[in-house]
């Protein structure tokens, strides 16, 4: 792991870690200032696929989060509706402990991390 090198110095030898493997192929391509060594693969059939399976995801909580907005506005609970409308009064709603303030505010939290992926 270890070369020696002379460092021209009478007596004294200086100890350098040898790259290997990956490292040594990263410096090589990143010394390639044209890119032309760049070899890597694109997995595009991976990507579309995994966007699809994220797009199917979103659309399930997409639905989840529509039946929500046609539910709470039938009620005569006036906070409930304002939730569905006002983020203030959603995380109000959601510290006091009522339930349909916390499924709201998951679903908003699940489509907001899933849209980040």
């Amino acid at each position: 792991m270890y070369d020696s090198i002379n460092s021209g110095e009478s007596g004294s030898t200086a100890l350098r870690k040898r790259k290997e493997r990956f490292a040594d192929v990263a410096r090589w391509i990143a010394l390639d200032y044209d890119s032309e060594t760049s070899i890597y693969r694109r997995f595009h059939e991976l990507a579309a696929r995994d966007l699809l399976y994220l797009q199917a995801e979103l659309l399930v909580l997409e639905d989840q989060l529509n039946e929500l907005d046609e539910h709470d506005p039938k009620t005569d609970d006036m906070d409930k509706k304002d939730a569905a409308r006002t983020w203030e009064t959603l995380i109000k709603r959601h510290a006091s402990g009522l339930e349909d303030a916390k499924v709201r505010k998951e679903s908003v939290e699940k489509i907001r991390a899933k849209l980040k992926e």
